[in-house]
């Protein structure tokens, strides 16, 4: 009965996107996010992950905020 649970775990495990597995793993670890900052990190990180573009829509959108924050400063 064991080894057939791990069997599904597994299964569906790699089903699982492996980023969101990431967020999952670490929502668990830590916890559910309590600060502002911290649930808009993980919905832009929830966001990101739907993009299939191959992290060119992330590194655009990292890209013009370090701008926005360099003149900023």
């Amino acid at each position: 009965m064991r080894a057939q649970l791990g069997a599904q775990i597994r299964a569906l495990r790699a089903k699982l996107d492996p980023q969101l597995l990431r967020i999952v793993e670490k929502i668990a670890r830590k916890g559910p996010p309590v600060t502002d900052q911290d649930r808009a990190q993980l919905a832009i990180e929830l966001f990101l992950l739907q993009k299939k573009d191959g992290g060119d829509f992330a590194a655009k959108l990292k890209a013009k905020l370090d701008e926005q924050k360099r003149r900023s400063h």
